[in-house]
């Protein structure tokens, strides 16, 4: 059979029924937390120097949930910093833009600090939601309420355990002393053994199955009480779970437990739609909008062939920029062992002990906020293998994920040296599975003139930052002002032209740094006197053609009128070049369309 009979993989064209982001897993959370924290704390150390006063210590992840009569740790800490919540706000208003449903696991809600933080009130107002508008956050996960997710994330019968430490048991003797020595009965609760982000901690199993009886004990009953009698409530129940397990005040993780009821109430009063991923109808919607040779797969397969693709382009990119010297063979070995991991633990655990790096290692309850810097690739500096590993498994893992629920998957200002940038630039998703030469040249001709069937678009990382800093109001003016451009955004898919894309997405970009400008006295005086001295020049070069070169009626009609155009759309062009400069960014935000 010849390569033009081949068949060609089926694109959907229809808009993604919504869009997950990167930088929400829960994970990413902490680690912009921190990074914000730490810029938090620099600036305090500022101040308190220039005004000779010692210098407050912000509070650390761990300390952020206490609340009482006196103290609201979170609160204050959000009202006095205010770069939590404009950091927040540019990235989910960026999503928002391309996509009107932003889906979130129901582990980046229970466990993502910037959605406890700020709670599911001021999640939707940063979004511009009004009376005409439906909700736009969808919790994905995998039971028949949230209620259910929040009490299977954070809790666990103490059998249900022991039997998944059974495996590791065989390879640690004390963990294997532990399950034997557990006070508790099998049907008893305990803490789910887990990284928690929100808590900045880690609970091994050793750690779940050495508590003191009557911690079983008691969590036990008040959860019976509350499944039999509806006495008390899940979050409460969970608030004092850790603190019992910390031996810390009640009152210490009392704010996470009011944020955890308010997304429950959020979600029964529609404010914040809840869906069963495993319902039959949401798999069949699912399968419904999905390519034609993906339709059925499940998890697994899907993250089987994400990797083989990605695996690809990674190598690739190391191969041909080499940014680890000697150590990029020994980084390419890695990734082949990684991707054949579907445990995202077990493939960290891997590259943090290839390659110790002291980012991607979880300090259990030490809660404490970096002194070092943090580098995330915006300075400029070159990642490590640990990082670049890390970030190439994350993104084929969300990949994975928001394909798994029917979404398409969006990172917003991802840093220069992030996979999803690589995976952005590159369009192998298809030609590398193609034979021949000139089957790759027509392929790569289609996706210069018509559509890229594996195309993404890519919006400068400024404008998020733009988006951030907008308030409330200006926001939802502006989705409004520009609903056109919007909604022909929203509108590109991979089956769109290459042509078309580029012109959308420049367009709405143009549109947000228009609507961010400034208008004062001093810039339009410092404009008009620009522009007078630009038209002197012009006028004087317009003159000089006009007496000198025209005048003789020997110059082609063409040149005449080529010069009278540049005179008179040159003033144009600075405010063009103006805009370019304005938001470029070495940070991107790259729409990842498509299966």
């Amino acid at each position: 059979m010849s390569f033009l009979s081949q068949k060609e993989p089926v694109i959907m064209d229809q808009r993604p029924y919504a869009t997950m982001v990167t930088n929400f897993d829960s994970t990413e959370q902490k680690r912009s937390w921190e990074r914000l924290l730490q810029k938090a704390q620099s600036q305090e150390d500022e101040q308190s120097s220039a005004q000779n006063i010692s210098s407050a210590t912000i509070p650390s992840i761990e300390e952020l949930w206490l609340k009482n009569i006196n103290t609201r740790t979170c609160e204050s800490l959000l009202n006095a910093h205010t770069s939590f919540a404009t950091h927040f706000a540019g990235i989910i208003r960026t999503a928002y833009l391309y996509c009107p449903q932003i889906m979130l696991s129901d582990a980046e809600v229970c466990d993502g600090l910037f959605f406890l933080a700020l709670g599911p009130n001021t999640v939707n107002s940063l979004l511009g939601k009004s009376y005409k508008d439906g909700p736009s956050i969808i919790i994905s996960g995998r039971c028949d309420s949230f209620e259910e997710c929040l009490f299977n994330f954070t809790l666990s019968t103490v059998g249900a355990v022991q039997a998944k430490a059974q495996k590791a048991a065989k390879r640690d003797d004390y963990l294997h002393n532990a399950i034997e020595k557990c006070p508790a009965m099998p049907d008893q609760y305990t803490i789910r053994p887990l990284e928690y982000c929100a808590l900045d901690c880690t609970i091994s199993y050793t750690d779940a199955l050495s508590q003191p009886a009557e911690f079983y004990q008691n969590l036990t009953e008040k959860i019976n009480l509350w499944k039999q009698q509806q006495i008390g409530n899940l979050p409460e129940i969970i608030s004092f779970a850790f603190s019992s397990f910390f031996e810390k005040p009640e009152d210490t993780y009392a704010y996470l437990a009011q944020r955890w009821r308010d997304w429950l109430n959020a979600v029964a009063c529609g404010l914040v739609l809840y869906e069963n991923q495993n319902a039959e109808d949401v798999r069949n919607r699912i399968n419904k909008g999905r390519e034609e040779q993906i339709k059925n797969m499940d998890f697994d397969k899907l993250f089987a062939r994400y990797s083989r693709q990605n695996n690809l382009i990674l190598e690739t990119h190391l191969k041909t920029k080499k940014p680890f010297g000697t150590k990029t063979v020994d980084a390419i070995e890695t990734l082949h062992q990684v991707a054949e991991m579907s445990q995202r633990s077990e493939a960290f655990a891997y590259i943090d002990k290839k390659y110790p790096d002291k980012l991607g290692i979880v300090e259990a309850h030490t809660g404490k906020t970096p002194t070092e810097k943090i580098p995330d690739g915006t300075d400029g500096t070159d990642s490590t293998p640990n990082q670049l590993l890390k970030s190439w498994y994350q993104f084929v893992y969300q990949r994975t994920l928001a394909t798994h629920l029917g979404a398409c998957l969006i990172a917003v200002a991802a840093t220069p040296n992030a996979y999803e940038q690589i995976a952005g630039r590159s369009m192998a998703d298809f030609i590398e599975e193609e034979a021949g030469i000139f089957r790759k040249m027509v392929r790569s001709f289609k996706h210069l003139t018509t559509a890229n069937p594996s195309s993404s678009l890519t919006l400068s990382g400024s404008i998020t930052k733009i988006l951030g800093g907008m308030p409330y109001h200006v926001f939802s003016c502006f989705c409004y002002e520009a609903r056109t451009t919007i909604d022909n955004w929203r509108n590109c898919s991979p089956t769109t032209p290459l042509r078309t894309q580029k012109l959308h997405t420049r367009n709405t970009a143009y549109l947000i740094q228009k609507a961010s400008e400034e208008v004062s006295l001093l810039d339009d005086a410092k404009g008009m006197r620009n522009k007078t001295a630009l038209a002197f020049v012009l006028a004087f070069i317009s003159a000089f053609c006009d007496q000198i070169w025209f005048n003789d009626g020997t110059v082609p009609l063409w040149l005449v009128v080529i010069v009278t155009w540049l005179v008179s759309v040159v003033p144009d062009f600075g405010e063009l070049f103006a805009w370019i400069r304005g938001v470029h960014s070495s940070a991107k935000t790259v729409v990842f369309m498509g299966d």
